[in-house]
């Protein structure tokens, strides 16, 4: 998934002005949007967000498991993933994370094969938007799958052999994520997602 901010730009722009880590999030978040603002509705998922990426123990969930940020539609899943990409990007001096989108994944799959899923299962975190949109049901050459449920099952193997993380947004709540995910799959979201919700009015309606 491409974000509309250049990592190069941003960084150059970082060690001109000696910024600190909240600085380097109100310039992301600026960029990427720019009627971004903290209010009573987002400040403190903002906030926690931050101390996770900084493994500050004022994090109030697990450092250890990945990040499941879930709300309505419109509220600024995305915009948070895509921030927090880039935030960990720069304040980890370009440790790697990959961010990528369910369309992507199930495209890949429907042209390819269920080979193409280890694309998106790198020895590293990734970031997986509009978790759980699809119906999970999606064919190759006559073979139905569900790239995305593999996909988890996949990464969840990475987080109790290496406590490799895995995040993601999703619209759905926990029922909903119940119905999508088969029953083993639904379980181990549990066991590697801290589960964190955004509220607010729809960003696009706004506009």
């Amino acid at each position: 998934m491409k974000t509309r901010i250049s990592l190069a730009q941003c960084r150059e722009i970082i060690e001109r002005d000696h910024l600190n880590n909240d600085e380097i999030f109100d310039l992301i978040a600026k960029r990427l949007e720019p009627r971004f603002e903290l209010n009573d509705n987002n400040r403190e998922f903002y906030t926690q967000l931050k101390y996770y990426f900084n493994h500050d123990t004022r994090y109030t969930q697990d450092l250890k498991r990945g990040l499941l940020i879930v709300g309505g539609f419109g509220t600024g899943k995305t915009l948070a993933l895509q921030i927090f990409y880039i935030y960990n990007f720069l304040i980890k001096n370009g440790k790697t994370m990959a961010l990528y989108d369910t369309d992507e994944i199930i495209d890949s799959f429907c042209r390819d094969g269920r080979p193409t899923i280890d694309r998106y299962n790198p020895e590293y975190g990734i970031m997986i938007d509009e978790l759980g949109q699809d119906t999970g049901r999606h064919f190759y050459f006559g073979t139905i799958e569900d790239p995305v449920d593999v996909l988890l099952g996949r990464r969840y193997r990475r987080f109790k052999d290496r406590g490799i993380l895995t995040h993601a947004a999703t619209n759905l709540d926990a029922r909903g994520l119940q119905e999508r995910f088969s029953e083993k799959i639904y379980d181990r979201l549990c066991e590697t997602f801290n589960l964190i919700p955004i509220v607010g009015q729809s960003w696009r309606r706004s506009k």
